[in-house]
């Protein structure tokens, strides 16, 4: 998808300043990862394109 990139959280130096916007592939997750439940939250791959915004 042009305009798109995914970085993984784990390979940068400081991932503080990161804000999470929405969480996809939810239904892989493990019970300990609790996520906000106000995020946008996505069993799998979304429909969605970054131009639609979320």
């Amino acid at each position: 998808m042009p305009g798109l990139m995914t970085v993984c959280v784990g390979t940068l130096d400081n991932s503080q300043a990161l804000i999470p916007q929405v969480a996809v592939f939810a239904r892989a997750r493990r019970g300990w990862d609790a996520m906000d439940p106000a995020l946008p939250t996505f069993e799998d791959q979304p429909s969605w394109k970054p131009s639609d915004g979320v």
